[in-house]
């Protein structure tokens, strides 16, 4: 639970930030191991150091605690050209320490970076185009208003120093985006709460935008990163640490960009991380693991200077398919972006919908409806490459759906049309509307009920060789009339 110092220390240094700018970091550095610290200090480092208990919540994978006793943490970063997932975790002040460690935790290697200021932010990794893997440099914020460079994994400075600009009063969280366009950086204000878009190149200023939950009092947003899949969230690329001056920590992450932020709270970060007493995270990093192809995100807690692997159950985010442009399934008009769940009032029209693919073809496909909504033992891979789906779309191997749309063929493999149990004519091709119920269907559509409708459809631009894609997933919820 938050701390009643630690709120107070908040609300000060918001209230003093724009009078006193960057002075607030010579008072930053007056260290001591516990108890409250300066209330400037408090943006960067928990007011209380807590030992991490031993108790495993169930979403944490893993946990990775650096060697050192007076150490404390800012800034995280996936090491993009490993073989297998590796991560470096920084060091905030003196002797300014890099870990780097794989995704199941375990220490590799370590190194000082020759860092000429008082505290080190935000880190992000950055290949080499050419060269030995160890040619590879990262980037490190000093909060006093610049991004330089580094070798990896010797710390030695490369000589790019990039001018933070001035409207920037504490630069921290920082992450290197590959789903932007361009050689970009993201760089976080820990005290506006806004993200500026930085271009490597040329050191000019982007686009730019604030953390969602800041309502004018901060919205600690200390920690960003790309986006394991942009896909799942109509293309945002990046995902953001906040959470409320009321609730006094971060609390979540928000998949967002500088164009949309529809896909709130896609991680909880209180739940699994208060167990082990950690309330002050300085850094997070998503990514799909190579291992199994699974979605994570290594969080950075201050209070306990431990890294934790986040796990989270499957849902509806973990199925959208492969293709950024197969969001071809709507319901009454609608995808569901964000949540992928579109709520129908009983009695009111039902509408299913399948748009055609923007490469053309000949727009055949299948569509299930399944009930419920897709959790760890419905979601499975399909094959040829289609994709992840939420509910398995072969009836040859087990899958069981409400209902079928089918004018595709392969009915052997993925059923014939059907309407929950009862034959019917198979649809039109796409575009089309495949099922119309004017009054809704209280029968087979109960209030408080709820389906999920995906499918697969004929796309010349396929990745899979089969011409297939995996469709976008809706899950639908059937409310009382009139909400």
């Amino acid at each position: 639970m938050p701390t009643n110092s630690r709120e107070l220390g908040r609300t000060f240094v918001i209230g003093v930030a724009m009078s006193f700018g960057m002075s607030l970091l010579a008072c930053a550095y007056d260290k001591a191991p516990s108890g409250a610290r300066n209330a400037a200090m408090d943006l960067l480092e928990s007011p209380f150091q807590h030992e991490p208990n031993l108790a495993v919540g169930e979403s944490v994978a893993c946990t990775f605690q650096p060697p050192g006793i007076d150490l404390s943490l800012f800034g995280i970063d996936r090491i993009d050209d490993a073989e297998s997932s590796e991560f470096l975790v920084a060091g905030l002040s003196l002797p300014f320490n890099v870990y780097r460690f794989d995704e199941d935790c375990n220490l590799v290697s370590s190194w000082n970076t020759i860092f000429s200021g008082l505290t080190l932010t935000g880190i992000a990794y950055d290949a080499a185009q050419t060269g030995p893997r160890n040619s590879s440099r990262y980037y490190a914020v000093n909060p006093t208003g610049s991004i330089n460079g580094y070798n990896s994994f010797t710390g030695i400075p490369t000589g790019i120093e990039i001018v933070l600009p001035l409207t920037l009063i504490l630069p921290g969280p920082l992450t290197k985006n590959p789903h932007a366009p361009g050689n970009v950086l993201y760089v976080g204000d820990i005290i506006s709460d806004v993200v500026v878009e930085i271009d490597l190149d040329s050191g000019s200023v982007g686009c730019s935008f604030a953390n969602p939950d800041d309502m004018g009092l901060g919205a600690f947003g200390n920690g960003i990163s790309e986006a394991a899949d942009p896909a799942v969230c109509g293309g945002a690329s990046l995902v953001a640490s906040s959470g409320t001056p009321g609730e006094g920590q971060v609390t979540r992450a928000t998949q967002l960009d500088c164009v949309s932020d529809v896909c709130r709270d896609v991680w909880d970060l209180a739940s699994p991380l208060l167990p082990f007493g950690e309330t002050f995270v300085n850094g997070i990093e998503e990514y799909r693991s190579e291992a199994d192809g699974q979605v994570y995100l290594m969080a950075v807690g201050n209070a306990t200077r431990t890294v934790y692997k986040l796990d989270r159950p499957q849902d509806a985010r973990d199925c959208q398919g492969l293709e950024d442009d197969m969001e071809l399934v709507y319901v009454n008009g609608q995808t569901g972006i964000g949540d992928f769940v579109v709520e129908v009032a009983a009695g009111s029209e039902i509408r299913y919908s399948m748009a055609a693919p923007a490469a053309g073809g000949p727009g055949n496909y299948v569509v299930h409806l399944n009930s419920g909504s897709p959790d760890d033992d419905t979601i499975r891979a399909l094959p040829s490459g289609i994709g992840t789906a939420c509910f398995d779309l072969f009836v040859s191997r087990g899958a069981t759906p409400a209902s079928i749309w089918n004018c595709a063929g392969k009915t052997r493999h993925v059923g014939e049309s059907n309407d929950f149990g009862v034959p019917i004519t198979d649809p039109a091709p796409a575009p089309a509307d495949f099922d119309v119920r004017p009054f809704g269907d209280p029968v087979n559509y109960p209030v408080g009920s709820t389906w999920t409708l995906q499918g697969v459809i004929a796309n010349p631009a396929a990745s899979s060789p089969r011409g297939a894609s995996l469709t976008n997933a809706i899950v639908v919820t059937i409310t009382p009339p009139g909400l």
